[in-house]
């Protein structure tokens, strides 16, 4: 994460502590370790690592009622076409695109909007996982979490643009 810093900024390691006040599993441990870089609320770059390898994104994870309604209005709005757009593409490239999402239209929205999907989601990521042991465990992978996060950054920078 330290050598990513120059271009994407800081980045925030997880606590590798689960909390057990309310979990059957009382193991204290995550199975995992994470970073976030962060150029906004909730909104930046994921890196994790676990034995089932590296697993990379970006978007914006649990938008707030005010950001939420900002990215409605952007989806719904002229630049809307061009998330779809960022979206169809990333899909295309392997990304795995997902966040929580509304099972019917949000308030205010029809049913039959040409960008539904995107307008029921209350986060958007793009993730994908690098499992390739002679990448994940050379110097090699910080070169390829900056090519994969480079590839996500239309995303993150429409997000920033329209939700800050």
């Amino acid at each position: 994460m330290a050598a990513l810093e120059d271009e994407f900024g800081p980045a925030r390691l997880f606590r590798p502590h689960r909390d057990v006040r309310f979990s059957a599993d009382k193991s204290p441990y995550k199975t995992h370790q994470g970073g976030w870089v962060a150029v906004a609320t909730r909104t930046g770059w994921y890196a994790e690592v676990s034995a089932d390898g590296f697993r990379l994104g970006g978007g914006c994870y649990h938008l707030e009622p005010a950001a939420l309604t900002a990215y409605r209005k952007g989806v719904a709005g002229r630049r809307g076409a061009r998330l779809e757009r960022i979206v169809a593409d990333l899909a295309a490239d392997g990304w795995e695109v997902g966040g929580s999402s509304l099972r019917t239209a949000p308030r205010g929205y029809s049913r039959d909007h040409p960008r539904i999907e995107l307008l029921r989601r209350k986060a958007l990521t793009a993730m994908r996982w690098i499992e390739d042991g002679d990448v994940v465990t050379t110097p090699a992978l910080v070169d390829a979490v900056r090519d994969h996060w480079r590839e996500v950054r239309p995303l993150v920078e429409w997000l920033l643009a329209e939700v800050g």
